[in-house]
């Protein structure tokens, strides 16, 4: 037992005892990340083939016609502009934010549900800091009208035709050629949607997403939702089992059906246990559906998941304190868009490093259980 001495310990019950101690420390320790991640199965293959009825269904027609473009504010390392395309799809209004120098590079910043952009604008801002073009596709609220809800697979789909749009028009005036993408909630949903139909979409950040719409709004807890649901099937005097019959019925752009086109390879997801919007067992379908990619699950709900940015000011409106002192997601999504579009990844691994070292027991913990219930 001597020979144990120089580690600092001999291997007696005290020292056994205090072993124990340390390790429950260091297990508490790291659960404070409250996270932990997955890495992307070792049995991927590869996305499923595209059919090229998904390129008729969603074609973009003669995509856009005209557009016109305004500086709407200059700040030290970029640029915002306005761009309003006139399109087949309808118009399009687009907050592009752009360095001074071109790149081949976009992320397109897909918005939450309904209310001001607020949250896709602090994530386009975010990555324009960091030396990226970034865009936000704004939404047309139609999904939130009740009135339409029997229209809601021509809504969705020809927000993926308007979409496709947008890629065009940067592609031919602006000479993108790679695209990311970043979404959370209804944005990780359209994200995994169209990047499904899409193959220029190529790098996907998935933020809180799932799959299987119907299930969603039959499952979901949030309070917008729920009543969303009464109040349409109150409207058109329906049974909710005869509604969401119809829904699985008509709805067929969903992740549950284009999920699978998805490159698990470049797709980084995020799913919240907790959540009471987008219901834990829909991010994980979603999970499968793509093809198990590298997946961080966030111990928090759908609301409170914020904690993990630094979106919230502590003292408003100073960005700089902040009620979460650390931007996870956002560095996550960072060093995932600078390994895949081959940009230094060096500065975000070492602001990384500390939430990698405290995950790594929960991470092993989550990996083993995984394996043996053969959902590696």
């Amino acid at each position: 037992m001597e020979s144990f001495r120089y580690l600092g310990f001999s291997l007696f019950p005290s020292d056994l005892t205090r072993l124990r101690v340390l390790g429950v420390l260091l297990f508490c320790l790291s659960s404070m990340t409250g996270c932990y991640r997955l890495g992307l199965s070792p049995s991927y293959e590869g996305p499923v083939e595209r059919p090229s009825r998904l390129n008729e269904y969603y074609s973009q027609g003669e995509s856009y016609y005209s557009y016109t473009e305004e500086v709407t504010k200059r700040e030290e390392r970029f640029s915002i502009k306005n761009i309003v395309i006139e399109s087949s799809a309808g118009t399009l209004s687009i907050d592009y934010y752009y360095q001074d120098k071109p790149s081949d590079d976009l992320i397109l910043v897909f918005p939450v549900l309904g209310g001001r952009p607020v949250l896709s604008a602090y994530f386009a801002h975010y990555f324009a800091e960091q030396g990226y073009d970034a865009a936000i596709i704004a939404r047309v609220n139609d999904f939130k009208d009740k009135s339409n809800f029997l229209r809601i697979e021509e809504i969705l789909r020809r927000g993926v035709v308007r979409d496709r749009i947008a890629l065009d028009f940067f592609e031919k005036e602006y000479g993108k050629k790679d695209f990311g993408t970043f979404g959370m909630s209804r944005g990780g949903i359209n994200v995994a949607i169209s990047a499904g139909i899409d193959p220029r979409l190529r790098y996907n950040v998935i933020v809180m997403g799932g799959s299987g719409l119907v299930d969603i709004f039959e499952n979901s807890k949030e309070s917008r939702v729920a009543k969303f649901v009464d109040e349409v099937a109150e409207d058109h005097d329906w049974p909710k089992e005869e509604m969401f019959r119809y829904l699985r019925k008509n709805v067929v752009t969903d992740p549950q059906y284009l999920a699978k086109h998805v490159d698990a390879k470049n797709t980084l997801l995020m799913i919240s246990t907790c959540d009471n919007a987008v219901p834990y067992t829909s991010g994980l379908q979603l999970r499968e559906e793509i093809g198990r990619p590298e997946t961080i699950v966030l111990m928090a709900g759908h609301k409170t998941s914020v904690f993990f940015t630094q979106f919230l000011p502590a003292v408003p409106p100073l960005r700089e304190a902040c009620i979460f002192p650390f931007g996870y997601v956002e560095l996550e999504a960072l060093h995932f868009f600078n390994e895949h579009f081959d940009r230094g990844t060096f500065v975000s691994a070492m602001k990384l490093a500390p939430f990698r070292l405290l995950q790594f027991m929960p991470s092993a913990i989550a990996r083993f259980w995984t394996l043996v219930n053969g959902t590696l």
